[in-house]
């Protein structure tokens, strides 16, 4: 058996617990927002979210007609009630997931920031 340097071991385990954060850390975050931050060209607010969670049905290749990436799941929506839901998702998302994965991830509708302080919504204390 090799014998290992202090130095070395230390190394191998500090490597080893990057490692495993990073996975955590990918695991966590629910592979995404469905809808990339780069196809919303407006500063905007999240509301009305709702929480999805099923199996994934059929991935979308991007085409000329249609350059995205996308899933269609088979899902609950809030726990309540079965829908085939379809949306954008980013390249990344869509290489990590397989037809019959489970997807969960939440989605909210948007809120021009702009047009909620136009018309009263959001107001800025003095």
């Amino acid at each position: 058996m090799a014998e290992y340097s202090r130095r070395q071991l230390v190394t191998r385990d500090l490597v080893n617990s990057l490692f495993v954060v990073f996975i955590t850390l990918v695991g966590v975050s629910g592979f995404g927002n469905p809808v990339p931050a780069h196809f919303i060209d407006y500063p905007a607010i999240p509301y009305d979210c709702a929480y999805l969670e099923g199996n994934i049905t059929l991935k979308h290749y991007p085409t000329e007609a249609e350059p995205f990436y996308g899933l269609e799941v088979n899902a609950t929506i809030d726990n309540e009630t079965n829908h085939i839901v379809q949306f954008i998702v980013s390249e990344f998302t869509f290489n990590l997931v397989d037809v019959g994965d489970v997807y969960a991830g939440g989605t909210c509708k948007m809120a021009d920031i702009h047009d909620m302080i136009k018309n009263g919504t959001i107001t800025f204390l003095e």
